[in-house]
């Protein structure tokens, strides 16, 4: 396939904030949904091993999903002018090579 010639397209500052919403919606349920199922898992079929130390890894695992979803919504935080109007989308959380890239791994590989 030849290579695509001119400038590549690129998105609009509204079309980042309502896919941005779309990406923080999902690894919100993704980590939430994770962290259900090991937790029932645990409590099913191993709550004789179920120590604090693992209630504790438990919560400290929900604080970095958190921490990681805060930092998320910080960086695609939108700015809008006074009449309502998007001045600035944020950082486009869905593109590649950036650091939005490596938090979503964060959670794709070690969530």
């Amino acid at each position: 396939m030849p290579p695509h010639k001119g400038k590549q397209g690129t998105k609009g500052q509204k079309q980042i904030v309502e896919e941005n919403k779309e990406t923080l919606k999902f690894y919100s349920i993704m980590a939430g949904v994770a962290e259900i199922l090991y937790i029932a898992v645990m409590i099913l079929l191993f709550w004789d091993s179920f120590t604090i130390l693992y209630w504790f890894l438990t919560l400290f695992t929900i604080g970095v999903f958190f921490g990681s979803l805060q930092f998320m919504t910080y960086m695609a935080r939108p700015v809008y002018s006074d009449t309502g109007s998007i001045i600035d989308g944020g950082i486009d959380l869905n593109m590649e090579g950036g650091i939005s890239e490596h938090l979503e791994e964060h959670f794709i590989y070690y969530g």
